[in-house]
């Protein structure tokens, strides 16, 4: 019997908010499985691994390109992996929050 991995969910950044160039992603996924949060084209954004109680966050080392994208989080564990519905963004709008984007 092969019993599959539940789809992690991608509850933050919230869908039609202005985002600034490196967002936090957030969600929940199966305790332990390696979470990949990756954009329109199948780039990787960032990674983090669920915690005990499923949680999830990680933010981009980089900046996002400007404009609309989509995101996506795909959680793997032992081999398996599942994916999270894609959720539309809107990178660098000039009404973006600025604590989105990370002091240097």
């Amino acid at each position: 019997m092969t019993v599959g991995l539940p789809s992690p969910v991608l509850s933050r950044p919230e869908s039609g908010v202005p985002l600034g160039y490196r967002p936090t992603a957030s969600g929940t996924a199966y305790p332990g499985a390696q979470v990949t949060v990756s954009d329109q084209d199948g780039n990787e954004v960032c990674v983090d691994t669920a915690g005990a109680d499923g949680a999830w966050r990680c933010a981009p080392g980089r900046d996002l390109p400007a404009g609309a994208n989509r995101l996506q989080a795909t959680a793997t564990m032992n081999g398996v992996s599942a994916s999270s519905e894609q959720i539309q963004i809107s990178v660098g709008s000039s009404t973006a929050e600025a604590s989105s984007v990370p002091a240097r």
